[in-house]
C-alpha cells in the first residue's frame, strides 16, 4: 500500500512539473514578441536603459529555462523583462511626444548621409540626443526638453553642411582644380561668374534646404561646376597660345573648321578673311529667313489642309445624297472608301518608319560625335560613310604596340561600334613621310591589326566577319609632312564605318 502511494506522488510531481514547464515556455513566447515589437518602436535608441534591463532578464530567462533551472527563479526573470517592457514604451510614448522635432531632424540627417558628409556634427548632435534620452528616462522632462531642442538645433547644422558638401562639393572642386592651373589669369570672367554661382547657391542652401530650395541651389552648384571647367578649357587654349607660335593660326583654324561644318548645312559659303562676324552675321540672316519662310510654309499648308477639309465635307455631303439616291451601291462605296483610308494609314505608318529610322540612325551619328574630345578623335561624314579620325592612340616608337594609355580611347571606339553592328566597317593605318615607303606600309597595316584586334578580344558583340584592316602608309596625308604637327596629324587611324547612309 505505501508503495502505490509513493508511486502516485511521484507521478503527480511529476505531472505538475511538466504543467509548469509548459506554462514558462509560453511565456517565454510571449515575451519574445513583446521585445521584437519593441524593437520595432525604435526601443533600443529612445529607451535604452530599460531595452537593455528587458534583453538581459529575457536572456538570462531563457538560459535558465534551457539548462533546467528553478522555475520560480525563471518566473522572477520574466517579470523583470515584463516590467522594462512597460517602462521602455512608457518613455518611448513620452519621447515622440516632446522629441517629435528632433526626431525628424535626425531622420533628415539620414537622409542626406550626414553620417558620411558631417561627421562631427552628427555625433555632437547623437551625443545630445542621448543626453536628453537619458534625462527622460530619469524623469527629469525640463532637463530632456532642453537637450531635445539642442540636439535638434546640431541636427539642422549636421544635415545643412552635408548638404552643401554634397550638393556644392562639385562645384568647390572645379573652382579648386581651376585655381590650380592658374584659371585666374587666363580666364577671369568665366572663375568670377562660378564662384557668383556658387555663393548663389549657398545662399539658397541658408534659407531654404526644402525640395524646391535644394533644387534650385543644384542648378547653379552644376552651373558653378561648368563655369570653372570651362575656365579651365579657356586656360589650357591660352596657355597652348603662349608655348607655341603657331597655336593661334591652328586655333582660328579649327574655329572656321567648325563654322564650316554650320555653313555646309546652310549651303553658304563662308570667307574668313576679316574674321568671324561677316559670316556669323550672314548665317544669322540666312537662319532667320528660313524661319520666316517655314512660317509661310506653315501657313500656306494650313490653307491648303483647310481647303483639303472644306473638299472632304463636300465629298462627305455628296456620299450622302449619292447614299440616299442609290441605296444599293452605298456598300460598294463604304468599301471603296475604307480602303483609301486604310492605304492612306498605311502611307503614313511607312513614312513615320522610315522618319524614325533616320532619326535613330541621326543619333547614332550624333553619339559618335559627342564621345571624343578634341585630342582623341575627329568625327566627320565623307559622303555616306562616318569616318571616326583618331589622333589620340599611342604606340610605341616604329611599333605597332598599343601602350596602355590608349585602352581608355579604344574602349570608347568600342562603345560606338557596338551601336554599328549591322554596318561594315574598315580600320585604316596611316603614317606621316619619314622613313621608307614599304617600312611605313608595313608599320600602318600593323597598327591597324593591333587597333582591330585589340577590338575584336575584349568584345564580345564584335566579329572579324564585320571588321576588315589595311594600311595606306604614307599615301593619303590629311596635314602637311614638313612640319611636326602635319605630321603629328598624318599618324593615325582612321575607323571607317560604310554606308550609313
Amino acid at each position: 500500500m505505501r508503495t502505490i502511494v509513493t508511486v502516485f506522488v511521484v507521478g503527480f510531481c511529476l505531472t505538475v512539473a511538466s504543467v509548469f514547464a509548459a506554462s514558462i515556455n509560453d511565456q517565454l513566447a510571449e515575451m519574445q514578441d513583446e521585445f521584437e515589437e519593441l524593437v520595432a518602436n525604435e526601443g533600443e535608441l529612445l529607451s535604452p536603459r530599460n531595452f537593455n534591463e528587458a534583453e538581459k532578464h529575457l536572456n538570462k530567462a531563457r538560459d535558465e529555462f534551457q539548462k533546467g533551472k528553478d522555475i520560480a527563479s525563471i518566473g522572477t526573470r520574466l517579470k523583470k523583462a515584463k516590467d522594462a517592457i512597460d517602462a521602455a514604451n512608457k518613455v518611448i510614448d513620452t519621447a515622440h511626444q516632446i522629441f517629435e522635432t528632433s526626431l525628424e531632424a535626425r531622420n533628415a540627417c539620414y537622409d542626406v548621409n550626414a553620417m558620411k558628409y558631417a561627421p562631427k556634427e552628427y555625433v555632437k548632435a547623437e551625443d545630445t540626443f542621448k543626453s536628453a534620452i537619458g534625462a527622460l528616462e530619469a524623469d527629469k522632462l525640463k532637463a530632456a526638453g532642453q537637450k531635445a531642442r539642442e540636439s535638434e538645433a546640431f541636427y539642422r547644422d549636421a544635415e545643412l553642411i552635408a548638404i552643401k558638401v554634397d550638393v556644392l562639393g562639385k562645384a568647390r572642386s572645379a573652382i579648386k582644380e581651376a585655381e590650380e592651373s592658374d584659371a585666374d589669369k587666363y580666364a577671369s570672367t568665366s572663375m568670377q561668374l562660378s564662384r557668383d554661382l556658387l555663393d548663389e547657391a549657398t545662399s539658397v542652401l541658408d534659407v531654404d534646404r526644402s525640395g524646391k530650395g535644394l533644387k534650385k541651389a543644384t542648378v547653379r552648384a552644376r552651373k558653378s561646376a561648368y563655369e570653372a571647367r570651362h575656365a579651365m578649357y579657356i586656360t589650357r587654349r591660352a596657355q597652348s597660345l603662349e608655348k607655341d607660335k603657331t597655336g593661334l593660326e591652328v586655333f582660328v583654324l579649327e574655329s572656321e573648321d567648325y563654322l564650316k561644318k554650320l555653313t555646309a548645312a546652310l549651303e553658304y559659303k563662308a570667307v574668313y578673311d576679316e574674321g568671324f562676324s561677316r559670316p556669323l552675321d550672314e548665317m544669322a540672316a540666312i537662319v532667320s529667313s528660313i524661319r520666316k519662310n517655314l512660317g509661310a510654309d506653315i501657313v500656306r499648308l494650313n490653307t491648303a489642309l483647310a481647303e483639303q477639309t472644306n473638299k472632304a465635307d463636300s465629298l462627305c455631303t455628296a456620299l450622302s445624297k449619292l447614299k440616299k439616291k442609290y441605296k444599293k451601291k452605298v456598300g460598294k462605296l463604304k468599301s471603296e472608301l475604307e480602303e483609301l483610308i486604310a492605304a492612306s494609314s498605311q502611307a503614313d505608318s511607312i513614312r513615320a518608319a522610315k522618319e524614325a529610322e533616320a532619326q535613330a540612325l541621326e543619333n547614332l551619328i550624333q553619339f559618335a560625335y559627342d564621345s571624343f574630345n578634341d585630342t582623341e578623335a575627329a568625327v566627320l561624314m565623307q559622303d555616306n560613310d562616318l569616318v571616326i579620325r583618331v589622333i589620340g592612340l599611342k604606340f610605341d616608337v616604329g611599333a605597332a604596340t598599343l601602350q596602355p594609355a590608349s585602352f581608355g580611347l579604344l574602349g570608347k571606339l568600342q562603345k560606338v561600334l557596338h551601336e554599328f553592328l549591322d554596318y561594315e566597317v574598315t580600320i585604316e593605318g596611316h603614317t606621316d613621310s619619314q622613313g621608307s615607303d614599304k617600312i611605313n606600309l608595313e608599320l600602318s597595316k600593323s597598327r591597324a591589326d593591333a587597333v582591330l584586334q585589340y577590338l575584336l578580344s575584349t568584345s564580345d558583340k564584335l566579329n572579324a566577319g564585320m571588321i576588315q584592316s589595311t594600311g595606306f602608309g604614307e599615301a593619303k596625308p590629311i596635314a602637311s609632312n614638313e612640319t611636326k604637327d602635319g605630321r603629328a596629324q598624318n599618324r593615325r587611324i582612321e575607323i571607317t564605318i560604310n554606308d550609313v547612309k
